[in-house]
């Protein structure tokens, strides 16, 4: 099988610097594994990677996506695969870095989706949040007790998938039997919590500083809410702002508070999901981190 190598682990921990560097030590290509660095003008809030940050490391699937675009966990997987076939067939060493945990799961491991049939109209648009509900409740109801009622893009989502596949979403994952397609190792980094958080905060700072609400602002005024890329921790927070509903102060602590949240998810989800590799890098600095992640690549990267 080909081999990936995976940089995980929760925001603000270190994986884009450690990325570079592995890289070129061991002669790989980026793939990005976020789900909101694929779009356009979403650079400060995401902490998208500066071109003189890459070194002249190949990235891929960076800046592709236009603001008014969506982007599913499915059409990720496709790309993905892709640049894992076109970076192995190089002789080079794919690396997947980031921190969506199902998007990185999805693209490798052998979950299928089927491609929605753009054509089909099953008339669910007009409907109201509780008919298109009460529907999906009569098709799939184990799928509907996990959605909320007023969440209508997933709601209607998961109909599609009932109808376009005969059978409901839980039911298709049961009969995947979510095994890795490819040699993959998951590489983390992690650090004391309280830590983690005060970085956080710093670095939300220091988004501010750098522009962050101008360049919400941007975003806010070329798409439009719910969009995808509206969605995201660090930009959904001064909707609010925008419209007069909150303070400034209020927006930026709500997401450090998110940020926190977010943080939480991702731990409890990399701990449960998949076979992470940790790296504890409280107390190291950077050519430790390194040497520390070689020590624990050396049975992966020598093929046993």
């Amino acid at each position: 099988m080909q081999k990936v190598l995976v940089i995980c682990g929760p925001t603000c921990v270190g994986k884009t610097s450690l990325s570079i560097k592995l890289a070129k030590l061991l002669n790989g290509e980026i793939i990005n594994g976020d789900s909101m660095q694929v779009y356009k003008h979403m650079d400060i809030g995401t902490a998208k990677i500066k071109e003189n940050e890459k070194d002249g490391v190949i990235h891929h699937l960076f800046d592709f996506k236009e603001l008014d675009e969506s982007y599913s966990v499915a059409e990720y997987q496709k790309l993905v695969r892709e640049k894992i076939e076109e970076v192995s067939n190089k002789n080079k060493l794919p690396i997947l870095v980031g921190g969506t945990g199902l998007y990185l799961k999805a693209a490798l491991y052998d979950y299928s989706f089927k491609e929605k049939e753009d054509h089909v109209n099953y008339g669910l648009e007009d409907k109201s949040n509780e008919e298109i509900y009460a529907l999906l409740s009569s098709l799939d109801n184990k799928t509907a007790k996990t959605i909320h009622i007023n969440n209508r893009k997933r709601v209607i989502r998961a109909i599609e998938i009932y109808y376009e596949n005969g059978i409901g979403k839980e039911d298709i994952n049961k009969l995947q039997t979510h095994s890795p397609i490819y040699d993959v190792y998951y590489l983390g980094l992690r650090r004391d919590r309280k830590e983690l958080y005060k970085l956080i905060d710093e670095r939300v700072d220091q988004m501010i500083k750098e522009g962050l609400i101008n360049e919400v602002k941007y975003v806010y005024e070329h798409s439009s809410y719910p969009s995808t890329c509206m969605q995201a921790i660090g930009y959904k927070e001064f909707i609010d702002y925008f419209e007069g509903k909150a303070t400034l102060e209020y927006c930026i602590q709500r997401v450090k508070f998110n940020t926190h949240q977010y943080v939480k998810r991702q731990f409890t989800w990399f701990n449960h999901q998949i076979n992470v590799n940790w790296v504890d890098v409280d107390n190291l600095n950077s050519d430790e981190i390194v040497q520390s992640s070689l020590d624990l690549l050396k049975d992966f990267i020598n093929g046993k």
